[in-house]
């Protein structure tokens, strides 16, 4: 163990003082998922913690990225459900990702598409019909040339 080799301890611990801390980096989440499970008591409870601890700090990053990379409340719905279905079984499972929490993130998409399809349709049509009047839409500022997303590649 290099810990040893170098005479420290190897910890779990990113507190802890002269020790060397473990380091997840090379271990993808399916490890890292499987590690914090511990169905068959393979690891401690502290390097069960620390797995967990790591999965759900990327978790937290791939959320907030598939979050803030869209424009929209839809595009944001639709982001959640790519991070969901690229999970395995395990960080499913270790992070209480559920049907039930997929279906809520589905059902958010759809009610925020039909949102935005009626505020595009109330916008083309306020266009037209007050396009001599000079009038200016509320609406103008929502992106109506941007191709629909689709939910039905992630299903």
């Amino acid at each position: 163990n290099q810990a040893l080799d170098n005479g420290t301890e190897l910890s779990f611990d990113p507190s802890q003082k002269n020790a060397q801390h473990v380091d997840f980096s090379n271990f993808d989440n399916r490890t890292l998922a499987t590690i914090a499970l511990n169905s068959d008591s393979t690891f401690s409870g502290a390097e069960s913690s620390a797995a967990k601890t790591e999965l759900d700090q990327r978790t937290r990053a791939a959320m907030l990225s598939a979050l803030s990379s869209s424009s929209s409340a839809a595009g944001g719905s639709l982001g959640l459900l790519q991070v969901y279905s690229a999970m395995s079984d395990e960080e499913k499972s270790v992070l209480g990702v559920t049907d039930a929490v997929t279906n809520r993130v589905i059902q958010n998409y759809q009610t925020m598409q039909s949102l935005q399809n009626a505020f595009n349709n109330s916008n083309s049509s306020n266009s037209s019909s007050s396009s001599n009047s000079g009038a200016t839409s509320t609406t103008g500022a929502l992106d109506t040339s941007s191709t629909p997303l689709s939910l039905s590649a992630y299903l």
